[in-house]
């Protein structure tokens, strides 16, 4: 078995994360990839896992403030404005606590492909990292340009699963995939529409698409139909997102259907 993730059906399928897989979650800007990710990566910290997370698109703080509002059960707004209940204070400050005495490392302050395999490989050989996570793959640089942003991406993707490989560690990336999918009538995400590059699935073990139904979240964006909070749909349902295995090289790929949390 692998490294699980906290997303039953995830697991139940896939047997969580596997040693030098490289794992790709993908989706359309606004869907919650990122709060996805954060899911799994808290989950993993809180079982003992050794995490590494970069992040390209929020601060550490942030990505901290999630994870409390996540393992506390408490929504992001009231962390945004620390409106608080004494129940809720406590619970926080003993989640903090408890997070103070787990092994995870988080960094937001470089883009270049060679700092983050080289922390990988450094923290993995101080025996910090069993699973990583980049997050967003299309803001990863390379220290000089070589032809076109595909070929980039391409390059940055090959290094990581053969980093994966070669340490033995999952790697999870995130990515955004083209607007292409916002014209059709089913806006689930394809592989053909994974952003820049074609080696993103090509070098990928996993790839997991990530829909969310954005008018049915916001209702003032000319969704007519009706809101069942009960339902699985995400189509009907604002808090569910649905997780599509658009690719897998160990087991055939079918809907999973999670509970966006966050």
């Amino acid at each position: 078995k692998g490294i699980f993730t906290g997303l039953r059906d995830i697991d139940e399928n896939l047997l969580g994360f596997h040693k030098g897989q490289l794992i790709t979650i993908a989706a359309r800007s606004g869907v919650g990839k990122t709060t996805l990710a954060i899911n799994t990566f808290t989950h993993q910290v809180f079982n003992g896992v050794k995490a590494i997370y970069f992040s390209l698109e929020m601060p550490k703080s942030e990505i901290i403030q999630k994870m409390l509002s996540i393992k506390g059960n408490i929504t992001t707004d009231k962390m945004r404005h620390r409106n608080f209940t004494e129940e809720e204070r406590t619970r926080i400050s003993n989640i903090t606590g408890y997070l103070a005495d787990k092994k995870f490392n988080i960094f937001d302050k470089n883009s270049k492909i060679t700092y983050i395999t080289s922390k990988i490989r450094e923290e993995h050989i101080k025996g910090r990292c069993e699973i990583a996570y980049v997050d967003l793959i299309n803001r990863v640089t390379t220290n000089k340009r070589t032809g076109s942003r595909a070929e980039e991406v391409g390059t940055i993707t090959r290094e990581l699963k053969q980093l994966a490989m070669e340490l033995e560690i999952p790697i999870v990336i995130l990515a955004q995939i083209n607007r292409g999918a916002e014209h059709r009538d089913n806006k689930r995400p394809l592989l053909s529409d994974l952003k820049e590059s074609g080696s993103i699935e090509e070098d990928s073990d996993v790839v997991i698409g990530v829909y969310r139904n954005l008018q049915v979240c916001d209702r003032r964006n000319g969704f007519d139909g009706e809101i069942d909070l009960d339902s699985d749909n995400p189509d009907k349902n604002p808090e569910r997102v649905e997780l599509n295995l658009l690719k897998s090289r160990y087991t055939g790929g079918r809907d999973l259907v999670a509970e966006y949390i966050g």
